[in-house]
């Protein structure tokens, strides 16, 4: 009964509500330094109410604060979790050392620049916001063996670029992989074709 009591309460936890949090001062936790090194003794005892579905469970548990999951942190506040691993359930003493629950750190955040960065590598944001300085000419390969990209980003993106008017040539290479190219004579015969130059 315990062990199952245990397994229904330390799994969702993350994910269920919380109705009162409490902390209890023992043995205080540090923010890590970039040691690699797990301190097991590190920790702070937290006291949570839980909403399960077998009911509220208050559930106590050693909290692992700022551990950084890298040996030289750029910055140790953002590259770092905290671990909690349940300790009692309702009073009773249950053991889940190999069950650790993890919550995310809320003081990370993106990098102010990411999300620019990132529409910058995806050109299904520039195509959705029908950019009048697009690309207006496209040639897209890939292999039916691609592991790399999905077939459903090459379709959306052939399919996206010719809903807005622009010259699309796609195909797909019979069994080949990511990155295949082999057709090079027939891009350079396509450039030629859409610019007025020739060889």
């Amino acid at each position: 009964m315990l062990k199952r009591l245990a397994a229904a309460a330390v799994i969702p936890i993350a994910g269920c509500s919380k109705t009162k949090s409490a902390a209890s001062a023992q043995s205080p936790s540090k923010a890590g330094s970039g040691s690699l090194v797990f301190n097991k003794d590190n920790y702070t005892v937290q006291t949570m109410t839980v909403s399960t579905s077998a009911g509220d469970k208050k559930v106590t548990y050693h909290l692992y604060k700022a551990i950084t999951y890298v040996a030289a942190p750029v910055n140790a506040t953002y590259q770092s979790l905290n671990v909690s691993v349940p300790v009692t359930i309702d009073s009773q003493t249950i053991d889940a050392t190999n069950a650790p629950i993890l919550f995310d750190n809320p003081q990370a955040q993106l990098a102010s620049d990411l999300p620019a960065k990132i529409a910058m590598m995806n050109p299904m944001y520039f195509i959705g916001r029908k950019n009048p300085s697009r690309a207006k000419n496209w040639w897209i390969r890939t292999g039916t063996l691609d592991t790399n990209t999905a077939h459903t980003i090459v379709g959306n993106l052939a399919a996206s670029a010719a809903s807005l008017g622009d010259t699309v040539n796609s195909l797909m290479y019979w069994d080949g992989g990511h990155g295949d190219n082999e057709d090079a004579p027939e891009v350079i015969a396509w450039v030629g074709k859409l610019t007025g130059y020739t060889a």
